[in-house]
């Protein structure tokens, strides 16, 4: 009986020590993001020694849609993997499809027609790359560097849904 209540205490405590194992990086599935955000592109001045002399104007600041993808990070720990210009104009991202080219695939999103309305982390949307499907949240805080002349807030987030 005691050589019983051993085996059964010994497993109870394997038990323990299995459910608090930390998950590993395969068993968390897929760590693609997609970030659907307005963009603005720094004014810069053309690279020359004299300003005066140049004959090229200086290149005006450019506020876009883009959507950002982020494979194995997020915005805080890295840049993007790519940039897709959506839009080169500020088009909504609600009510409509949106489409990017990245060299991997092509993204198509879909945003809620009354997402803009929502609370940060509500479910705003779906979103598609390649053969992987996102679930889309409202952001509207998150910052974040394209490049050394981009800065991005975005609007919305994507996380995979591929576990």
């Amino acid at each position: 009986m005691m050589h019983l209540a051993t085996l059964l205490g010994t497993s109870l405590a394997l038990s323990v020590i299995t459910l608090a194992a930390p998950v590993s990086d395969t068993q968390m599935g897929s760590k693609h993001t997609v970030y659907l955000s307005t963009c603005t592109r720094r004014a810069t001045v053309p690279d020359c020694p004299i300003v005066i002399l140049c004959n090229q104007p200086a290149a005006p600041a450019q506020t876009y849609t883009a959507a950002a993808y982020f494979v194995n990070s997020r915005p805080q720990a890295n840049l993007p993997t790519e940039v897709a210009v959506v839009s080169t104009s500020l088009e909504p991202w609600e009510g409509t499809q949106r489409v990017a080219k990245f060299r991997t695939a092509t993204f198509s999103s879909v945003i809620d027609a009354g997402a803009k309305g929502l609370s940060k982390s509500d479910v705003a949307g779906s979103a598609r790359l390649g053969n992987e499907d996102f679930a889309c949240f409202k952001d509207g805080e998150t910052v974040f560097a394209a490049d050394g002349l981009t800065s991005c807030r975005a609007d919305y987030w994507c996380a995979s849904l591929d576990v």
